[in-house]
């Protein structure tokens, strides 16, 4: 049924569905790469209640799955953050700058990237409970696919 997510690098660390970034999103793109997996990536806000139910009804399901069964490394960039952090390519950046650079008006917003930090989707904006899933999991696979991954 699902394409399940990777949670990276740091689960035992982190008791989340998701490491909200505040630091190196290098290591997280060394894993995806090893992985072969995109990494999804969570722009939200301190203060954005949607975000937390995608992440009650959605993601936190997904990643009771077997790690081996999962699509995606999963991290959440805050665009309300001006604290430093590295995105996937190495550049030093904030949330503030990833949300103008890549056009995040509204969150949450979802977009899958490669390890080299290049979008791999269209953003899904916002949360509607009806028919998310299909439309994540939809992403997932095209992501999938571009990265030349078996899907």
């Amino acid at each position: 049924m699902w394409r399940s997510l990777i949670l990276a690098w740091a689960l035992w660390a982190v008791p989340v569905w998701a490491l909200q970034v505040n630091g190196d999103l290098a290591a997280v793109a060394a894993e995806a790469e090893r992985l072969e997996v995109p990494v999804l990536v969570v722009f939200g806000a301190s203060d954005c209640v949607y975000c937390r139910r995608l992440e009650r009804d959605v993601l936190k399901p997904m990643l009771k799955l077997p790690p081996r069964e999962r699509g995606a490394l999963v991290v959440e960039v805050h665009i309300d953050d001006h604290a430093p952090l590295v995105w996937l390519d190495g550049e030093r950046t904030s949330g503030v700058a990833l949300g103008e650079r890549y056009g995040v008006e509204f969150t949450p917003t979802v977009v899958l990237f490669s390890p080299a930090g290049e979008p791999l989707s269209r953003p899904l904006v916002g949360y509607n409970p009806q028919f998310y899933e299909f439309y994540l999991e939809k992403a997932i696979g095209e992501a999938r696919t571009r990265m030349g991954a078996s899907g």
